[in-house]
């Protein structure tokens, strides 16, 4: 009998402080001082939104924003037109011929002089 008193106690007071946690919530959602952050918050970031248009709008006027479109549209047209894609090849072929060369030597090294992991020589 007085452990079933004991769970219900528990019972309650757990449904106690969940509707006290609620109303809490509920109350500090509802406050002035939260709206008012909130405003606050939402100024704040509607002016740095602003300030990097701003910015990104000068930049975008200025030399260095034209070089840089400039640059974007001939690479562009680079890629599209398929010039990349024969200097790249041709690129990748060079580099490739030079590290298969580089191989080679060194293989033809250590073939020539013979194996160097074979241990000290016997006396």
């Amino acid at each position: 009998m007085e452990g079933e008193r004991k769970e219900s106690d528990l019972s309650a007071e757990l449904r106690a402080l969940a509707e006290n946690l609620k109303s809490a919530v509920q109350t500090a959602w509802h406050s002035d001082e939260r709206k008012n952050l909130q405003g606050e918050i939402e100024e704040g970031l509607a002016s740095v939104g602003k300030a990097l248009r701003d910015v990104s709008d000068d930049i975008a006027k200025g030399p260095t924003g034209q070089r840089i479109k400039a640059d974007v549209d001939e690479f562009s047209s680079r890629v599209r037109s398929g010039e990349f894609e024969v200097k790249l090849r041709a690129e990748l072929v060079r580099a490739l011929r030079l590290a298969n060369s580089e191989l080679e030597k060194a293989l033809r090294s250590v073939q020539h002089d013979g194996p160097s992991d074979a241990g000290p020589e016997p006396k």
